[in-house]
């Protein structure tokens, strides 16, 4: 799907181009993007290595399992009965919440992989996403952040005098998605329970 909506995308800006008389316009900022695309990348791959780093550290020391007993209220009822099928899968995803809420969205896509890797065992492979598959996939895409740490290093780096200025309502609008997020998912599941009865 994503490849036809950028060939559309593509097309159209070629088309208005050549009809506006602007192709030497497009051609320049094809590839001026492009270059600043990369170099957007390599300056972001500094400090994702280093929170990946830090968040391997703290699953090979033992953190992790703290960090589990920390999240456990929520974990608990959220994916009420994992911790007794998986453990492991528990720890992933609550490394992967905390990672989230400090705003470390792509230091959270290991964890987040490695909880999904798991939950897949247990839903023993099917191809129907399992309620805990579900619930998980929709916290970690709507998840709430205390620290908007990406947004803010990107702010930074298009020259934003006060790049934590967003703080406010990074809180506001990432705790509504979540709410709104879960909150649909625990209701669809629900229904979709009943419909099966």
């Amino acid at each position: 799907m994503m490849n036809w909506i950028l060939s559309a995308l593509i097309a159209l800006s070629t088309l208005f181009a050549a009809l506006l008389g602007r192709m030497g316009e497009l051609s320049t900022a094809a590839l001026s993007s492009g270059a600043e695309a990369v170099e957007f990348c390599l300056q972001l791959a500094g400090s994702v290595a280093v929170w990946c780093g830090i968040m391997q550290t703290v699953e090979e020391s033992g953190l992790s399992r703290s960090l589990a007993r920390f999240m456990k209220p929520v974990t608990g009822w959220l994916f009420a009965g994992l911790e007794k099928e998986s453990p492991k899968a528990v720890e992933s995803m609550s490394m992967n919440i905390v990672a989230n809420i400090i705003g470390l969205g792509s230091a959270a896509t290991p964890m987040a992989l490695e909880a999904m890797s798991e939950l897949d065992r247990i839903n023993k492979n099917s191809e129907a996403a399992s309620d805990y598959m579900i619930s998980f996939t929709v916290l970690n895409t709507a998840s709430f952040q205390l620290v908007p740490t990406t947004a803010a290093a990107i702010r930074a780096q298009a020259g934003s005098a006060s790049p934590l200025d967003i703080i406010v309502s990074v809180w506001l609008t990432s705790a509504a998605a979540l709410f709104v997020a879960l909150f649909s998912a625990k209701l669809l599941n629900r229904l979709l329970r009943r419909k099966r009865q």
